[in-house]
């Protein structure tokens, strides 16, 4: 369902809503899904081959805490098949701290395509990681990222990353869409400074 629903929201690149531009370049969109409520697209050109990301995101999720400072855990609950996981996260607080951090449980597929690499999921419950007081549990609806392999530079690729996330708690929307927005912009300059130092080693 979540590998449906990315494809879906990607098919749709036409009706998706510009919301800004990073320094780098960087894209973000916005598009209104059924049942979702306001979905946000990020669009990135990095300077790497796409095997480079789904090594380090999309194959070891769970290794992204060390680099990636807007996510506190990452931990792999239940290995399902070779493509699909469910996983534990916390993801840091955002907004000057206005918004706390939040945890998700997640079901993640991965798919091997001729042109890209996706990572697609959505939230699911799992009985070793029961709502506690110590988070707010908030819930991703269909999302994740997809690579990109750039046809004429297989040094290049796109990055595309679709956050669908209700956040929970009485947060005013305004407010989440900052919030969501910041988290995309800095999880992009994490990444970066991670690219560099991975092509640097090889």
């Amino acid at each position: 369902m979540a590998m449906e629903g990315m494809d879906q929201i990607l098919a749709q690149e036409e009706n998706w809503t510009f919301e800004k531009c990073s320094d780098f370049g960087d894209t973000v969109h916005s598009l209104e899904m059924p049942f979702y409520g306001k979905v946000f697209i990020l669009k990135a050109v990095l300077q790497c081959p796409a095997e480079i990301i789904y090594q380090e995101m999309i194959l070891q999720p769970e290794k992204m805490v060390l680099w990636n400072k807007t996510l506190l855990t990452c931990q792999i609950l239940q290995r399902v098949d070779d493509n699909t996981t469910i996983s534990y996260d916390v993801a840091a607080g955002a907004a000057g701290g206005v918004v706390s951090p939040r945890d998700f449980v997640n079901v993640r597929r991965i798919e091997r395509r001729r042109d890209r690499y996706i990572s697609a999921g959505m939230a699911t419950v799992h009985g070793s990681r029961p709502p506690t007081s110590k988070y707010v549990r908030a819930e991703n609806g269909p999302g994740g990222f997809v690579a990109l392999k750039c046809p004429t530079n297989p040094n290049l690729c796109t990055l595309i990353w679709v956050l669908n996330a209700d956040l929970k708690g009485r947060l005013p929307r305004y407010l989440i869409n900052q919030s969501l927005g910041a988290t995309m912009t800095e999880f992009m300059f994490h990444l970066r400074k991670r690219v560099v130092e991975v092509t640097a080693r090889s």
